[in-house]
């Protein structure tokens, strides 16, 4: 614990070098993954794509790995860089870390009010995952006032909770959005 700690003062004092030094000294794989993984995030938050990305792809620990190339996918692709993302989204191995990225990547572009991320959240093989990742979409859609894409968009929700949930959302979107008489 004392290592996680000490690891995290220096994320939050932005000595991200530091931090990884002392990850090192981590013994145990998974909170060694896990820390590892907040330093990439501060180097995503501090625009150090090249440097997140070199950090991602030294952790050893499996999972943790794939989240922290995930999360530097879609820091590369939110800066402009979708080749690079592109790039790293293939090297994924694992489902929901497949489905966070392209979740994430298809939100932004809803909330943007861009219908095309409809088709993106429909990637994802994951049924529970695709559904949860057209609900965010849904919402961003809604929120960018294309009511239409969104409402359609929830007759690809499968899961029936998930699709009353989503459309009670946009129903209560619509009404904040609706002038009042």
């Amino acid at each position: 614990e004392l290592l996680v700690a000490l690891s995290r003062a220096a994320i939050a004092h932005g000595w991200h070098n530091t931090a990884l030094g002392i990850t090192t000294l981590i013994t145990h794989a998974e909170r060694r993954g896990m820390m590892d993984t907040e330093v990439v995030r501060a180097l995503i938050n501090a625009r150090q794509l090249t440097r997140a990305e070199e950090a991602a792809y030294a952790i050893a620990h499996p999972s943790a790995h794939d989240w922290a190339m995930a999360e530097v996918a879609v820091g590369h692709a939110r800066a402009g860089d979708q080749e690079r993302a592109t790039i790293i989204q293939e090297t994924l191995r694992a489902p929901t870390t497949i489905a966070w990225a392209i979740t994430e990547l298809a939100s932004d572009a809803a909330q943007q009010g861009q219908p095309h991320a409809i088709q993106a959240a429909l990637q994802i093989s994951q049924p529970t995952l695709r559904d949860r990742a057209l609900a965010q979409v849904t919402q961003g859609l809604a929120e960018q006032q294309l009511m239409i894409e969104a409402f359609a968009a929830t007759t690809s929700i499968s899961n029936p909770e998930i699709r009353v949930r989503t459309l009670i959302t946009i129903a209560n979107i619509n009404a904040e959005a609706a002038p009042v008489a």
